[in-house]
């Protein structure tokens, strides 16, 4: 079906034990990486230790976009991601003797999570290695579960390739996020729930950072129900190295969870064969997506795994798709960053009105500018004096207001100015 993965597809491996992902071509039939037996084994498998998780009718959705939404929500797993699906399956396969060398795994942040997790559960000892601008809460999650936490490398990329030389030289198992077939089948029994929740679904919208989840619903739906429409979403960040476009102009990205340059070899095989459509999404769509669920569905849901949402809020579905399920990755975003997305969705939204005005230095005067926003019915939120820009005897004041919209703030602009209160710098 997409030909653009056959290639952008890289495969990364190593010389540590078991780092050698993918069983040679031609050990399946037809070609096939995975098959739906496999992720059936997997669900058999992991079904003592992962509780299926919920499905919901989004109303107000719904009614937005004019069609039947659900959200399934992998955010409700104890690590707060899908991840933990690949990882209790691949960990339930090693052999005593695997065990008891321990595992070791490169992350972003929900594959570390969900390995420490269950790694300490089973008694395996667990490092991971994770890229320097991994998030603090995910980073403090693992290290909560006993893993030995190694922040190395600036991308997730370059702690993958410090990760695979540390299990080589230390004898480990090395468990890669994404592109083996356990990882890959374990991921995919979250498709296998989605039919079972909701059979009568006829598209599924799941984010792609390496491609093991995308690939392994994909395998699931595919083979149950081939007529259903299959999209994969994934952020500009990711995508700009890919195709070889030049660096993008931000280090970071909002959606740090599938922040990975290169789809795997394994995963790309079978999202050429197997999914319909893939989009590209960039920060502003995710933020927003961000916003809008944590506003309109009352969830908290990190930048990768609500980019499923941008599809739809972009109109990207064909119209004759009328039951459309939108896969919730994770949930885990640091406070602070989802405070700061907030914060920018409010002034981009006109929410926010920031101004300064230039006024002599006198008693009353900040009392007349603000008796002016209290009598618009607007809310200050900051103000703060600053003489050095000034004349002498004058004083620059910036306000931080919040406004119902862009036109609420106009007017309290507009009646400042009328009083004879000159408004110097404006942003709405």
């Amino acid at each position: 079906m997409l030909k653009i993965f056959g290639q952008l597809a890289q495969y990364i491996t190593g010389n540590g034990r078991r780092v050698d992902c993918s069983t040679p071509k031609g050990d399946f039939p037809m070609g096939e990486v995975i098959s739906l037996a496999d992720v059936e084994a997997a669900q058999k498998l992991i079904a003592e230790h992962l509780k299926p998780t919920p499905l919901s009718y989004s109303p107000v959705f719904s009614d937005m976009f004019g069609r039947e939404v659900y959200f399934k929500w992998e955010s409700k797993l104890r690590s707060g991601a899908f991840k933990e699906r690949g990882a209790v399956n691949f960990l339930l396969n090693l052999s005593p003797e695997e065990r008891k060398a321990g595992v070791c795994a490169a992350s972003a942040g929900n594959h570390a999570r969900a390995l420490s997790l269950h790694a300490q559960r089973l008694g395996i000892k667990c490092t991971i290695f994770m890229p320097k601008i991994a998030p603090l809460i995910k980073i403090q999650a693992c290290e909560k579960n006993g893993a030995t936490v190694r922040l190395e490398g600036e991308t997730f990329d370059e702690s993958l390739s410090l990760a695979l030389a540390h299990a080589k030289d230390n004898n480990l198992v090395f468990i890669h996020p994404f592109n083996h077939r356990l990882i890959m089948a374990g991921q995919g029994t979250c498709g296998l729930e989605i039919l079972e929740q909701c059979p009568d679904m006829d598209a599924v919208i799941v984010p792609i950072g390496g491609g093991g989840l995308l690939s392994g619903i994909a395998t699931a739906v595919k083979a149950k129900k081939p007529e259903c429409f299959v999209m994969g979403v994934k952020s500009e960040w990711a995508y700009s190295y890919q195709i070889g476009k030049p660096k993008p102009s931000f280090e970071t990205t909002i959606a740090d969870g599938i922040a990975v340059k290169r789809i795997g070899e394994l995963t790309g095989q079978v999202i050429d064969k197997k999914v319909d459509s893939i989009m590209t999404v960039n920060e502003a769509e995710i933020r927003k997506s961000v916003v809008h669920l944590l506003e309109l569905e009352k969830a908290v849901v990190e930048g990768g795994g609500g980019v499923g949402l941008c599809a739809l809020m972009a109109n990207k579905i064909p119209e004759k798709y009328r039951k459309i399920v939108v896969v919730i990755s994770g949930g885990n975003i640091d406070m602070n960053l989802i405070s700061s997305v907030i914060q920018r969705d409010l002034v981009e939204r006109g929410r926010i009105l920031r101004f300064s005005i230039n006024v002599p230095d006198r008693p009353g005067l900040l009392n007349k500018v603000t008796s002016v926003i209290a009598k618009r019915s607007g809310n200050v939120l900051d103000v703060a004096h600053d003489r050095f820009p000034c004349n002498p005897g004058a004083v620059e004041i910036a306000f931080v207001v919040e406004v119902r919209d862009r036109n609420h703030g106009e007017e309290i602009t507009k009646e400042l100015e009328e009083q004879g209160i000159t408004v110097v710098k404006r942003e709405i």
